[in-house]
């Protein structure tokens, strides 16, 4: 039996300016939130190009970097100059010169084999006992997110709770990747879902009529009970 979508919301924009305000002032206000109430906050965020202009506003902001956990949602095992990176990515896009003292967890490539890599991250994500203030995550035409790809051999792992991060071979991507895994990412108090373009929306639309999650693995995200998922979306 199909399982109810876990969207909270659907906010749709004509134009990606007026996402990128609105996201990055909710953005703001969850992290305000957790500041206000534990003294500090931790967040997932996406790579990609999709999210550049969210990052690039946000950084004119005065977040309270010391206080913060940045985490990608998911990493090409590659070095973070690797102009692949997306840790790499948020280091130009994203932190400013103040985010130094920012606690991040690094899916970059540090060790020669990707286990011990996935292990080293297994251990910093230990270390935290609450959950994710939010979880921002994009999605792809195939229906992946994060690096959840359909038809990857460890697919099935990364979407058990079993392990927190997960290596990753896509069939349909270059690089091998180290990705969080489904119960990390819903161990959230809120994903936000971050799309554009018409081609997307007509993807999240099929990935919300169905929850067969191996076909489309951004259902684990869409067909759950356990966190609200906000869906912000621009036309262009």
């Amino acid at each position: 039996m199909l399982s109810a979508p876990a969207v909270a919301s659907e906010c749709r924009f004509a134009m990606r300016a007026e996402l990128t305000v609105s996201l990055a002032a909710r953005a703001w206000e969850l992290v305000d939130e957790a500041i206000s109430a534990t003294d500090e906050a931790a967040i997932v965020l996406a790579g990609g190009s999709t999210p550049v202009p969210l990052y690039n506003t946000l950084r004119e902001l005065p977040l309270p970097w010391s206080r913060l956990t940045i985490a990608p949602s998911d990493e090409r095992w590659v070095g973070i100059d690797h102009e692949a990176s997306n840790e790499g990515m948020l280091r130009r896009e994203f932190f400013a010169s103040s985010a130094t003292d920012a606690n991040v967890v690094s899916l970059a490539r540090h060790e020669d084999d990707i286990e011990r890599d996935a292990a080293r991250v297994e251990r910093a994500l230990a270390r935290r006992t609450a959950p994710w203030d939010f979880v921002l995550l994009g999605m792809g035409t195939d229906g992946h997110t994060a690096s959840l790809f359909p038809g990857a051999p460890e697919l099935p792992t990364a979407l058990s709770a079993e392990r927190r991060c997960v290596p990753v071979t896509p069939q349909t991507a270059d690089h091998r990747r180290l990705t969080l895994s489904a119960a990390e990412l819903l161990n959230s108090r809120r994903i936000i879902l971050l799309l554009t373009g018409q081609e997307k929306w007509d993807v999240y639309r099929e990935a919300c009529a169905d929850d067969d999650i191996s076909a489309m693995p951004v259902r684990a995200i869409l067909h759950q009970q356990q966190t609200p998922v906000d869906v912000y979306w621009s036309a262009n």
